[in-house]
């Protein structure tokens, strides 16, 4: 048996199952469970698999266009058919910044900032300074003077 629940322009079935052992009937809302579980990670869909990406395990992520490279701590890397406004809007955490039109960076992994020839952040792990737009300067600065 299963209900129909209306929930953001999707159809989300809940299950509704009886218990082998005991006579006991649950329901699952799935919209409600899978929404939690999935509430600080990314999910990254290719064409074979759906990967799903813990926010804290991400570096930064890059805009290519109508697409997203997502950079991991580990060094994958993964490309979403998503814009980065929709991965900023998707994470909308406080450890993740704009520092660029193409950037979105994780500031927990920031490890030097770099103030010659413009504004550079280097990250750990990452193999290369992420540029920070002229706008942005001032929040970085702001950013990491209070701490």
């Amino acid at each position: 048996m299963a209900n129909t629940i209306y929930k953001r322009n999707a159809i989300v079935r809940s299950l509704t199952f009886k218990h082998k052992q005991k006579d006991e009937v649950r329901t699952i809302d799935p919209s409600h469970t899978f929404n939690e579980m999935l509430a600080n990670k990314l999910c990254i869909k290719s064409k074979t698999q759906i990967e799903v990406v813990p926010h804290e395990e991400i570096l930064y992520c890059v805009a290519c266009s109508n697409y997203t490279e997502v950079i991991t701590t580990n060094g994958q890397k993964f490309i979403m058919s998503k814009t980065l406004s929709w991965v900023e809007d998707k994470i909308s955490s406080n450890s993740f910044f704009r520092v660029h039109q193409s950037y979105l960076i994780n500031l927990h992994f920031v490890n030097r900032i770099q103030k010659s020839n413009g504004f550079n952040i280097v990250l750990k792990g990452a193999k290369f300074a992420i540029p920070v737009s002229r706008a942005n300067q001032k929040s970085i600065n702001q950013i990491f003077s209070e701490q």
